[in-house]
């Protein structure tokens, strides 16, 4: 089941799933919504949603926005191996036909600080812990497919120290 609901100050939020918890979905404003084109939206599993739109005025740039919810470390490894092969095709295949790929989720994984051989340009200076097993995997993924780490690159508040 997928819906598109819409709020009373005109955003709208594409959710799919059944019952129970767990899933991931999208809140779009009322401004950026208003300049989309050709929005398309579709659920591959409780933890995989995208959303296809042309943006612009003029010259439209095709998006897929990924949303993904990874396993957690304590779930079989067999799941999140099928997430990176289920986003490894979405993503080549958006490369492929000229779709600007930009990807996003709860990834369950920690990255760390910054290592000596990571390109700090992709994965950002700023981190915190100990990079896991699971936060190799993702930065091999973010290396193979040139994607950027985008909220590592502001470093953490004092609080969170």
């Amino acid at each position: 089941m997928s819906s598109c609901c819409h709020s009373s100050g005109g955003n709208k939020l594409f959710l799919a799933g059944g019952a129970g918890h767990g899933g991931v979905g999208f809140c779009i404003s009322r401004q950026i919504c208003c300049q989309m084109r050709e929005l398309t939206f579709h659920a591959f599993s409780f933890r995989l949603r995208s959303l296809k739109f042309a943006f612009g005025n003029k010259k439209f740039i095709v998006f897929s926005v990924f949303a993904c919810y990874f396993p957690t470390t304590w779930m079989f490894d067999e799941t999140m191996f099928e997430m990176y092969g289920l986003l490894d095709l979405l993503l080549r295949t958006c490369v492929r036909e000229g779709r600007v790929p930009v990807l996003g989720g709860e990834f369950n994984e920690c990255i760390g600080l910054a290592e000596g051989y990571d390109p700090v340009e992709l994965t950002g200076a700023c981190g915190m812990g100990e990079r896991n097993e699971r936060g190799s995997m993702l930065m091999q993924f973010v290396l193979e497919h040139g994607l950027q780490i985008l909220n590592r690159q502001m470093p953490m508040s004092e609080i969170h120290e």
